[in-house]
C-alpha cells in the first residue's frame, strides 16, 4: 500500500526524539511502590485491599498532594463539577488494584476482576474487521485500560497494543503484564520509524490494533470540542485510519457499581475514501471526541488524567 503524500506519518509513532510529556506529576508512578503493592495483594484478601485503598491510601494522597487535588478539580469542572477529587482517587486506586489482581489471577474470573459479557462491543469490532482493512480500537484514559485489553484477549480477539513506554521500567513491565495473559505483543510507540510500519503491517493483514486517544503530544495535536471546551486530541488514530483504510471503534472499559467490568463502545468510524487531508483528520478526531464524551459523561469519576488536561501537552 502506498502512503499518501498528503499526510505526514503520525508523530506519536515516528518521532522518538520529542521531549517526553509529563502526564503524571504526582511522583507516585514509581516501580518500588508497584512492587510493594503487588506484594501486599499477594498477602492480603482482596476486600481488605479495597478497604485500605478507599479509607487509607486515597485520603492520604488527597490531603498530601494539594497540586494533584487542584488539577483533578480543574479537569472535572467542565465534565461534572460534582465529582470530587476524593471520588476520582478512590476510583483510580481500585482500578490500580484490579490491574494487580488480573495478573495474580492469570486471567481467571474467580479471584481477579469479573468481566461482563459485551456482545454489542464484540459485534462492532467484528463488523469493523469484516471490512478487510483491519481495525483500530481507540480508548480514552477512563476505567481499566489494561484490564480491558485482558478482557479482549479472553473474548478471543488477537490484537496489538500501541503504547508509549512508562518512564520507570518496573512500571512499564507491570502495565504490559496486565494487558496480556500470554506473550507481550505491545508495539512501542515513538521508538523508531519501524513502529508505524509495524502498525500498518498489522492492519494490512486484517489485524486489530488498540491505542489510547485523548492525550495529545506536541506535533500530534488536533483541536476538538470536548464537553463544550476546546481540547487537543492526538491526530495519530485518525491519520492511521485514513492512511490504511482501517475503521476506528471508540471503546472503553469501566468498573460498574456492582464490581463487574463493563465494555462501552460506539459504532465503527469508517474513513472517507480518498480523504487524508487535515480537514478530514480533524473531522474524524472530532467524532472520536464525541464518542469519548459519552463514555466520560456516564462514568466521570473514572476519567483518569492527572495533569492539566485543558491546557494541552507541556
Amino acid at each position: 500500500m502506498r502512503v499518501s503524500s498528503q499526510v505526514p506519518l503520525p508523530d506519536v509513532l515516528s518521532a522518538p526524539r520529542r521531549k517526553r510529556v509529563r502526564w503524571i506529576r504526582h511522583g507516585l508512578n514509581r516501580g518500588s511502590l508497584y512492587v510493594a503493592l503487588v506484594a501486599a495483594c499477594r498477602l492480603l484478601p482482596r476486600r481488605l485491599m479495597y478497604f485500605f485503598s478507599d479509607h487509607l491510601a486515597s485520603p492520604v494522597v488527597h490531603w498530601t498532594l494539594p497540586e494533584l487535588r487542584r488539577t483533578i478539580e480543574s479537569n472535572m469542572r467542565p465534565v461534572d463539577p460534582g465529582v470530587t477529587p476524593m471520588r476520582v482517587l478512590r476510583a483510580y486506586s481500585r482500578n490500580l488494584l484490579d490491574t494487580v489482581f488480573v495478573q495474580l489471577d492469570d486471567g481467571r474470573v474467580s479471584k481477579g476482576p469479573r468481566f461482563e459479557p459485551d456482545p454489542i462491543g464484540d459485534q462492532r469490532i467484528g463488523r469493523a474487521l469484516a471490512a478487510g482493512r483491519g481495525a483500530i480500537v481507540v480508548s480514552p484514559h477512563i476505567g481499566g485500560w489494561d484490564v480491558g485489553c485482558r478482557s479482549l484477549e479472553l473474548r478471543g480477539f488477537d490484537f496489538r497494543v500501541v503504547a508509549q513506554p512508562e518512564a520507570d521500567p518496573t512500571v512499564d513491565a507491570f502495565r504490559r503484564r496486565s494487558r496480556y495473559g500470554g506473550p507481550d505483543r505491545t508495539i512501542e510507540a515513538g521508538s523508531t520509524m519501524d513502529s508505524f510500519f509495524r502498525v500498518r503491517r498489522e492492519l494490512e493483514r486484517g489485524g486489530l490494533v488498540v491505542m489510547l486517544g485523548d492525550r495529545a503530544r506536541p506535533g500530534d495535536a488536533v483541536p476538538v470540542s470536548f464537553f463544550g471546551q476546546s481540547a487537543l486530541f492526538p491526530r495519530s488514530p485518525a491519520a492511521i485510519s485514513h492512511l490504511t483504510g482501517a475503521p476506528i471503534v471508540p471503546a472503553a472499559f469501566v468498573r460498574a457499581a456492582d464490581g463487574l467490568f463493563r465494555g462501552l463502545s460506539s459504532e465503527p468510524l469508517f474513513p472517507e475514501e480518498g480523504r487524508a487531508d487535515p480537514q478530514a483528520l480533524q473531522a474524524t478526531t472530532q467524532r472520536i471526541a464525541l464518542a469519548f464524551e459519552e463514555f466520560v459523561r456516564a462514568y466521570p469519576e473514572q476519567w483518569f488524567n492527572f495533569y492539566p488536561f485543558w491546557e494541552g501537552p507541556r
